[in-house]
């Protein structure tokens, strides 16, 4: 009787070729119940685009992708390609049991940097005065009604 191997890392996959390049999102779960670091590299030909923002746990280089695993834990991953794409994008080219657990795991500041992303708001939520330069509104008051008193004087200096 053959012995049956047990699935230590699951690797689903799928493409969107909808335009060049192809994008390739793929989930990791480690179905074990050891802390495990990953590595997945893609089987196609070609340059490979990492996505923009990156994830905490979750680090790109230019041969692929490796991550930390808590047991149970699930993490979507994804890229973008601009060569042809067989079946199997992706695969699991390495796992190593994590000594320690997660939460000692230590992250660089480049890598909290990273995962907070951008700290400037977004441009369009970004109000544009009307008008030209050096115009300001007011909601105070005073300042609509023309003074405190209603006279359409204003607080003044001097």
């Amino acid at each position: 009787m053959g012995r049956r191997r047990r699935i230590v890392i699951e690797l689903t996959s799928a493409t969107d070729r909808a335009s060049e390049p192809t994008l390739v999102t793929a989930r990791l779960h480690n179905a074990t119940d050891r802390h495990r670091r990953v590595r997945v590299a893609p089987t196609v030909d070609g340059p490979i685009r990492r996505p923009r923002v990156d994830r905490p746990g979750v680090r790109y280089d230019g041969d692929g992708i490796e991550c930390d695993l808590a047991p149970g834990e699930r993490v979507g991953i994804g890229l973008a390609v601009a060569g042809p794409v067989g079946d199997d994008p992706l695969s699991i080219v390495e796992t190593t049991v994590v000594d320690g657990h997660a939460s000692e795991i230590r992250a660089t500041p480049a890598d909290v940097a990273r995962a907070l992303g951008d700290p400037r708001p977004p441009r369009d939520a970004v109000p544009v005065p009307d008008g030209g330069a050096g115009t300001r509104r007011s909601n105070r008051r005073e300042d609509r009604d023309g003074g405190e008193d209603g006279s359409g004087e204003g607080c003044r200096d001097g």
